[in-house]
């Protein structure tokens, strides 16, 4: 057995418009797959007889690792309390963009909620950020970012968005024998 790559990081949301109107229209994630599931494979899948789930694939447009945001229909759920962040089961969700002070500006003026503005630092060492700050979702979830030469890297966790400045990668050994991703970054 092997796993092969990290494929999505699932959300479950309330308000699936809202939710899209922060990961699409705020993050910039293109829709990847927007479907209704329901019948005996998906009822199997997540324990509920007669489930009925919005389910929404939004990534790069790579089709290798998306946000899936789920929203049930049928059983209904009810909003839960969040951990905080230093919480056991708290997680996030950690990408990677070209300019993390200017992406906090930019959102920031269009209303997004910050937990912190990006903090440096010091003396990083690759693959360590250099910068970062998280960022809450609709749901008060935490996303990471992260500026690199490279673009946007996404890697999962959960409720939560930190964004990071990666230190520079180290030359021309790459890393010292691991195989480079299978898509380019």
């Amino acid at each position: 057995m092997e796993v092969q790559w990290m494929n999505h990081t699932g959300f479950v949301v309330s308000d699936m418009e809202r939710s899209l109107t922060f990961y699409r229209d705020l993050l910039g994630l293109q829709v990847e797959r927007d479907q209704i599931l329901e019948g005996e494979f998906i009822s199997e899948v997540v324990g509920y007889p007669d489930a009925r789930l919005h389910i929404v694939y939004l990534g790069m447009g790579d089709l290798r690792h998306s946000v899936e945001l789920i929203q049930y229909l049928n059983p209904p759920g009810a909003a839960a309390a969040l951990p905080q962040r230093h919480q056991v089961g708290a997680s996030h969700l950690g990408v990677i963009v070209d300019d993390v002070d200017a992406f906090y500006r930019e959102l920031s003026a269009k209303g997004a909620t910050f937990v912190n503005p990006p903090a440096t630092r010091p003396n990083p060492v690759y693959p360590e950020a250099s910068k970062g700050c998280y960022m809450q979702d609709p749901a008060r979830a935490a996303i990471c970012r992260t500026p690199t030469a490279t673009g946007w890297n996404c890697w999962s966790a959960a409720p939560a968005v930190s964004t990071q400045t990666p230190s520079p990668r180290p030359t021309p050994a790459r890393r010292a024998g691991r195989p480079a991703r299978p898509w380019g970054r």
